[in-house]
Parts: structure tokens; sequence; C-alpha cells
């Protein structure tokens, strides 16, 4: 009797212990196929993100185009500068460079480049532009750069490149 209570025990220990070891493994595939889907709608949100962050700097920078034509028109730079300093006080927009068709920078809001002409890559395809984009490269890890042409009675008469944070703020990465 004790031995086939013995062979008993043992049975159900090797069943006890196979079930255990299928439902982990059923365990470890669920949790496998959970992280596959969540990081395909991560990717997913993350992409809409991007997209809808580029359309409104996009919106930004035509508007801000707008805005300054007037003053562009006018040469009131100190005017321009008050504008642009107020602009980039937000968290997104991290800089803006108001270019002369042949590359001078009229204003920007980093001094750097006041007064400069540049003739760099990036440059030249921002006053290439006929119309609001952004460009292919980004200026930094982070951030799009969108270019867009500041017109006044028809006739261009600069060039906006507009650098935007894109990255997610700290208050969105704590949430995540």
């Amino acid at each position: 009797m004790r031995r086939f209570l013995a062979v008993l025990l043992v049975l159900v220990l090797i069943v006890a212990g196979g079930g255990y070891l299928w439902l982990q493994h059923r365990h470890t595939l669920e949790m496998e196929r959970l992280t596959a889907e969540t990081n395909s709608q991560l990717t997913q949100a993350r992409t809409r993100y991007l997209a809808v962050a580029q359309d409104l700097a996009e919106d930004a920078a035509g508007a801000l185009a707008v805005t300054l034509a007037g003053d562009i028109a006018r040469q009131e730079y100190a005017a321009i500068d008050a504008e642009l300093g107020t602009v980039v006080q937000g968290h997104r927009l991290t800089g803006i460079i108001v270019l002369g068709q042949d590359g001078k920078v009229l204003s920007a809001t980093d001094l750097r480049y006041r007064g400069r002409t540049l003739d760099d890559p990036a440059t030249k395809r921002a006053l290439a532009v006929n119309e609001t984009v952004t460009a292919a490269e980004a200026p930094q890890p982070g951030q799009i750069e969108v270019d867009s042409p500041v017109f006044s009675g028809g006739q261009r008469l600069a060039t906006l490149r507009v650098f935007v944070d894109i990255t997610a703020s700290e208050a969105t990465t704590a949430a995540e």
C-alpha cells in the first residue's frame, strides 16, 4: 500500500509539475503576444503623433509667415525680433531664422545667426521652397524644421526656418 501511495504521489507531482510548466509556457506566450500588440499600437500612436505635430508646425510657420510679412516688407527688424522672442517663449518652438532671398539672416531668435549670410545645404533647400514644408532632415534629434516662404503683394520677401521640438513632454513621458 505504501508503494502504491508513493507511486500515486509521484504521479500527482509529475502531473502538477507538468501542469505548472504548461501554464507557465501559456503565460509567457500570452505576455509576448500582448507586448507585441502594445508595441504595435505604440508605434501607430507615435506615427499619428508625429504627423499631427508636423501639420501643426507647418500651420504655425505658415501663420507666422503671414504675420511677419508686413514687418519684413517695411524692414522693421526690431519689431520682428520682438515678435520672434515672444513666439519662442513656448515649449515647442525652439528657434526661428528669417532669411532674405540671398540667405542673409534678417532676424533670428539665436543671436549667433543675426547679420550672417547662410549658404549651408539646409538653408539652400529652405530658400528653394515655394510653400510651407517640413524639411526632410531633422536639424537635431527630436526636432523638425519647417520652411516657409514669406510673400507680400505677390512678391517673395523672405523665408522662415522654424525649428520645433517634437519630443514628448515630461508629463506625457511620466504618464506612459
